[in-house]
């Protein structure tokens, strides 16, 4: 087994980064697009163009193996509380998926929140190896709803870790 990658902020205004992030997320995002049984074409984060990515405000945490980006998360301020940080997306490339790359941004994710700082996310009901990922973290159920997407009703939940 390969060694663990290195983390470090991500720039995602660094137009060769954000290429790269890009790529990334998107087969991660194809991925659970057919995890979640919707239409790749219909699901809205594979609609997302690379000057999304660089605009969007958010901080961006890196996992790199031997120079290749291989997995990464965003962070920003929870929408319901702004007290909240709140982990806007988590990808990995599929090649990369059960090495403990996920969980390597995780904690590194809720180490850069501090102690003291509730986090959030928001995941599908049909991602049970996101929600499992989470749960093992430390995250609880904190509500849910259903929405339309890609013709379909998909249901959500809202996760929060609170400070120990």
């Amino acid at each position: 087994m390969p060694p663990l990658p290195q983390l470090a902020p991500l720039d995602a205004q660094d137009a060769a980064l954000a290429t790269e992030l890009h790529a990334l997320l998107q087969q991660a995002y194809m991925q659970e697009a057919l995890l979640l049984g919707v239409d790749p074409s219909q699901f809205p984060p594979l609609q997302h163009p690379v000057h999304a990515l660089q605009t969007g405000g958010e901080d961006w945490i890196g996992a790199w193996q031997e120079g290749q980006l291989v997995g990464a998360l965003s962070l920003h301020a929870d929408a319901d509380d702004e007290a909240v940080g709140c982990i806007g997306a988590l990808g990995v490339l599929p090649s990369e998926q059960r090495r403990g790359v996920a969980t390597l941004l995780l904690h590194a994710a809720l180490s850069r929140q501090g102690l003291g700082r509730p986090v959030s996310a928001q995941l599908a009901l049909a991602n049970a190896p996101a929600l499992a990922l989470f749960a093992q973290a430390g995250f609880k159920e904190w509500r849910r709803w259903s929405e339309p997407m890609a013709g379909q009703r998909l249901r959500f939940v809202k996760l929060l870790r609170r400070p120990s």
